[in-house]
């Protein structure tokens, strides 16, 4: 009986040591994929706009909100 409990241990050890590996590199592989499908996204949306006329800004202007606004509400 101390055997197989030992045995059943070791196995238990190994298979989830397999199984973290095996989801690392899922993880790493949808990330892969994710990245692509952003890119092919990006690339089909740019394509079209350019169909319709649409040009690439040669000059880019970026505008920022402050943080806090004060707002008076009447009363």
């Amino acid at each position: 009986m101390y055997m197989y409990s030992m045995v059943m241990s070791v196995m238990n050890v190994v298979v989830s040591r397999e199984l973290v590996s095996m989801s690392s590199e899922v993880s790493a592989t949808i990330t892969e994929l994710e990245s692509r499908y952003i890119e092919a996204q990006h690339t089909v949306r740019k394509e079209v706009a350019l169909q319709h006329g649409f040009v690439s800004a040669q000059q880019k202007t970026f505008i920022a909100s402050p943080d806090t606004a004060l707002v008076i509400s009447p009363e």
